[in-house]
Formats: structure tokens, sequence, C-alpha cells
């Protein structure tokens, strides 16, 4: 009975982690990194860990990927030191400029190395976004086909929702992935890009006529035509995005 009981609780401990949901973070390199360096340096360090033999925690996990790039390099983190982290090398190692994009798997086994596929459930999702590091396929799950799509820089079928409808809002709109829904009529001044985004671009789908002003990240003002898709382009040198009409 003892052991049953044992074997019963831990199948609800598993469960119950499985059921909650982990997200992947990002930052960037604040300095270049050569093809040997064992250290590197970060914007933020935030969900780095470093392993912990007495607490039985392998450390945390980097995808580093250069901008314009979608394949990266995977790096296992061996300490940290406020933002200089020492990692050790994949057996694809290159060197990486400043600014780079730096994904943090707080738990090393929250990369993946196959694409996500078929249905899916968000709040039951193991981890956010799903990123596949063999091909740096990136997955999430969308509320409005409940399936797994394509995210930032993974090919698939364009005409798929990353997430649910969001509201323009008269200041800064978040942008869930490479093609959204906007409703309502409000002047957005700026684009929050989720976790995952490196310099591509973004269609929308807006229900109604909202505009864009321009300055922070938008390059120009704009309005949106009720249901016909309008597209923005990332433009690196001035750091901001164009609108396609």
């Amino acid at each position: 009975m003892k052991t049953i009981n044992v074997i019963a609780i831990g199948l609800l401990l598993s469960l119950s982690a499985y059921g909650q949901q982990n997200t992947i973070l990002q930052t960037s390199l604040s300095a270049a990194v050569t093809a040997q360096a064992t250290q590197i340096r970060v914007a933020s360090a935030s969900g780095i860990n470093a392993p912990s033999f007495s607490s039985g925690l392998a450390g945390s996990a980097l995808w580093v990927v250069d901008p314009g790039q979608t394949m990266g390099e995977l790096m296992r983190v061996s300490a940290v030191s406020g933002t200089t982290i020492s990692v050790t090398r994949s057996n694809k190692v290159t060197a990486h400029a400043s600014g780079a994009m730096v994904l943090v798997a707080t738990n090393a086994n929250w990369f993946q190395t196959v694409d996500a596929q078929g249905s899916c459930v968000l709040a039951q999702t193991y981890v956010t976004p799903w990123v596949n590091t063999n091909n740096g396929n990136q997955w999430k799950c969308s509320t409005q086909t409940l399936t797994w799509v394509p995210s930032w820089g993974t090919p698939g079928d364009p005409q798929l929702l990353t997430g649910t409808a969001t509201a323009s809002v008269a200041g800064a709109t978040a942008i869930a992935g490479p093609l959204v829904e906007i409703s309502g009529t409000e002047a957005i001044t700026s684009f929050t890009m989720s976790t995952g985004w490196n310099g591509q671009s973004f269609c929308v789908q807006p229900t109604a006529a909202f505009t864009t002003v321009a300055g922070n990240n938008i390059a120009e003002a704009s309005t949106a035509d009720a249901n016909q898709t309008l597209c923005f382009t990332w433009n690196a040198r001035a750091a901001a995005f164009s609108a396609s009409y």
C-alpha cells in the first residue's frame, strides 16, 4: 500500500509539473563573441541559472542567433557572474555579433529537438515558444486554431493566426507572431514584439481601421483598411517598421 501511494504521489507531481507552462525568455549579447570564447556578456541575466549539484539543477541553456538568422548555437551555462555568463559551447561553434538574440531556457530541457505538431491547448503546453534547436524553427500554440502554428522565422502556412485577436492600444500594441488579428481603431504608437522575434516582418488582419503613428519603432503613419491584410517590414538601420500601404 505504501508503495502504491508513493507511485501515485509521484504521478500527480509529474502531471502537475507538465500542466505548468514554462516560458522561454529573451535577451541579447552586449558584446561580440568569438568562436573560441567560453564567456559571453548579455544585456540581462534574468532566468539564467548556473548548475547546482546540491540542488540537482542542470542549469540553463542559451540559444544564440545572429540578426537576420533563424539557426543559432546552443550553449550550456556553467557559471553566472552578473551579466557575464560562462558557457560550454556546442559542436556548431561560430562567432556572434553584439546584439545577437539570446533565448533563455531557465531549465535546459525547455529547448526541443523536434518540431511541435498537432493540436494543443495553450494552458497545457509544456513550454512557449517551442524552439527546435536542430533546425531553428519556433512554434506557438494558437488559441484560434488550437494547433501548433509557425512562429518567428519558421516556414509554414501564412494563413494561420498566431493567437487571439489583439485590440489596438493607444500606445504600445503586442504582436504575438508573424500573423495576428487586430481589432479596434486606436492609434498605435509602437509595437511590442514577442519572444523569439529577430527582425522578421509580420502581417496584420485588421477588423477595423486602426492607425499607426510615426515614432518609436514605427517609420511612418498608416491607416489599416478593415479586412485588408497589412504587413510591416523591419528596417534595422532605422530601427523601425514600414507599412505595406
